[in-house]
Parts: structure tokens; C-alpha cells; sequence
């Protein structure tokens, strides 16, 4: 056998496992299917738009969130836009994808307008009309809770400590919205 037989018979033989490895991989792919949808009352009273009015750090302002199942009803998206009553030019805009674990409690990933800093993760747990967390972002600690107060209106409120060089700085907000 030349050096020419032998590397067209390694290539086949490379050829054919290849070829093997890939159907076996878009076997396996086609039996994965995905988990069924998340079901959850808590989750599902916060679709569709909400308003609401809060001060943030001394400043007046209003917030709109519109929250959506999504990804084969595995996340609860909610997309939140907010101004600044005295500073029009300010636009705040975040995104949070929310979904239940194998034990029933809540986690979620919130990302914004400050990049990194906007990154934050929540965990906690769902009773009928309330989620009551901690929050942990990148220089932040804090609390949460929202509570549905009937059908078309929840309350939420955050509290934590940011710190910034150094400085601890206290925070907290509280928000009624409206369901529109």
C-alpha cells in the first residue's frame, strides 16, 4: 500500500465517522424536545401593560412595563421604559426574563441601559398574589417584593445598598402601577 491508499483510507474512515457522529447528533437533537410551558397564576396576571409613577433618588418619574411569555413559555419577559419628570431627556430601558425552577421559586436576570452595572439576578419566592426576593448586582444588594392588590394594580418595591467608592448608599422605591 502506497502513501496515496493509505490517506484516501484514512479519509474515508475520517469521512464515514464524521458522517456517523452527525446523524447521531441530529437523532438525539430531534428526540430533545423542549420542557412543557411554565404554569404559573402569579406569572401569568402580569401580562399585558402596566403604568405607574414613582420618585426615584428624589426624582419624579414614570414607568412603563409590558410583560410577555416567551420562548416556548419558559420566560416571563418584562420590558421596562421610564422618564424622568424633571430631566425629559433621560430614557431608562431595561429587560427581565423571568421563569420558576424545579422548586417552584422564582429566578430572574434583569439587563439595562448601564451595561454591567444594569446586570442583576433575583431569586425568591411566589405566593398566590406576591413575590418576596434578593436582588445582587454588581455593587448592589437589596430586597423586592410585588403584590397584585386586585386584578389591575400591583405594588412594588426594592430595597437595598448600593456602594460606590467606598460609600454605601441606601435605596428604596416603591411603585403602584396600573394595569392599562
Amino acid at each position: 500500500m502506497n502513501y496515496t491508499t493509505k490517506s484516501i483510507n484514512f479519509k474515508t474512515i475520517l469521512t464515514a465517522v464524521l458522517f456517523a457522529l452527525t446523524i447521531i447528533s441530529v437523532t438525539k437533537a430531534q428526540e430533545m424536545t423542549p420542557p412543557k410551558p411554565v404554569e404559573s397564576s402569579y406569572f401569568d396576571k402580569w401580562v399585558g401593560t402596566w403604568v405607574g409613577e414613582n420618585v426615584y433618588g428624589g426624582q419624579p418619574g414614570r414607568q412603563t412595563i409590558v410583560a410577555a411569555w416567551d420562548l416556548n413559555h419558559q420566560f416571563l419577559v418584562v420590558n421596562v421604559t421610564g422618564t424622568n419628570d424633571n430631566n425629559p431627556d433621560f430614557k431608562y430601558r431595561g429587560t427581565g426574563y423571568y421563569t420558576l425552577d424545579n422548586n417552584g421559586n422564582y429566578i430572574g436576570y434583569w439587563f439595562d441601559i448601564f451595561g454591567i452595572a444594569g446586570i442583576s439576578e433575583s431569586k425568591g419566592k411566589i405566593t398566590s398574589n406576591r413575590v418576596d426576593g434578593s436582588v445582587t448586582a454588581p455593587g448592589y444588594t437589596g430586597t423586592e417584593f410585588a403584590e397584585f392588590k386586585g386584578d389591575n394594580e400591583v405594588v412594588m418595591n426594592s430595597k437595598g445598598t448600593y456602594e460606590f467608592n467606598g460609600q454605601k448608599m441606601p435605596m428604596e422605591m416603591t411603585t403602584t402601577y396600573k394595569r392599562k
